[in-house]
């Protein structure tokens, strides 16, 4: 008699679209196993795809729908959803896809996977309100080797080596693309943001971005002015800096 636990095995590699031997576990009963059995494929792989779809819109006008379903159905053989949430699925694929797209003319991908998912990622999240900014112009002569800088956790900062707000926006939606993209435009980097009622996504500098990540990672305002004058020679950090505070992606300041 099989086990329970080679029984469920059995059935998830089946409904995941592996072949499977005999089945005298499935009782016909007016259809018969392989007419059962696809029920509950059809449903597996038919609802993953909807659902991946539904977070990757992009990818699937830039690859077209079959080779983007293609791609899903050997995502989900590696990576099953573990979740009763189908939300949840698409965290794995933007690495998935740089596996299987690296070296190639689409390699970009994945970077508009990742685009996409970050963006899902901040439409379920709650927007954080910036707060004890009124007393921020006091400190920033005198302590900057003291304050720090909290970003919003609900913000995520992208970069890439293709033109990737560029592709993301044109492809977003089912509105005719406008002139080709140059790929080899050069880097562009990218905050998806939470906002009270949307999400927004925009390119910015690259002293801001560098500004941003560095506060992400703990550094103090002078530290952080260290790292932008290092990185991007010639920047007025200033402007930077208040570039970055118009954003409203630093919600939070404190003092050591």
């Amino acid at each position: 008699m099989i086990s329970l636990l080679d029984l469920q095995r059995s059935f998830l590699g089946y409904a995941l679209g592996d072949t499977v031997g005999a089945r005298p576990w499935i009782v016909a009963n007016g259809l018969s196993t392989d007419q059962r059995l696809r029920i509950y494929r059809n449903n597996a792989v038919v609802g993953f795809e909807k659902a991946m779809q539904a977070t990757f819109p992009a990818l699937v006008r830039l690859g077209g729908i079959d080779w983007f379903n293609q791609m899903a159905q050997a995502y989900q053989r590696v990576n099953p959803s573990r979740s009763g949430d189908l939300n949840d699925v698409g965290g794995d694929f933007p690495v998935f896809l740089a596996d299987h797209l690296s070296g190639g003319e689409y390699e970009y991908f994945s970077d508009v996977a990742l685009l996409e998912w970050s963006y899902q990622q901040c439409l379920c999240e709650f927007p954080v309100s910036p707060k004890n900014f009124d007393q921020l112009g006091q400190h920033l002569q005198e302590d900057l080797s003291q304050l720090r800088f909290q970003v919003a956790a609900p913000t995520r900062a992208i970069q890439s080596n293709y033109p990737l707000f560029e592709i993301w926006n044109q492809n977003r939606s089912e509105r005719e693309p406008r002139a080709p993209i140059d790929l080899r435009r050069g880097t562009s980097r990218v905050l998806v943001i939470r906002r009270t009622d949307h999400v927004e996504v925009r390119e910015v500098s690259a002293p801001v971005f560098t500004l941003l990540r560095a506060f992400a990672a703990g550094s103090t305002v002078l530290e952080a002015a260290g790292t932008v004058a290092e990185t991007c020679r010639g920047v007025d950090f200033s402007d930077a800096l208040t570039r970055l505070l118009g954003l409203g992606v630093l919600v939070e300041f404190q003092l050591n």
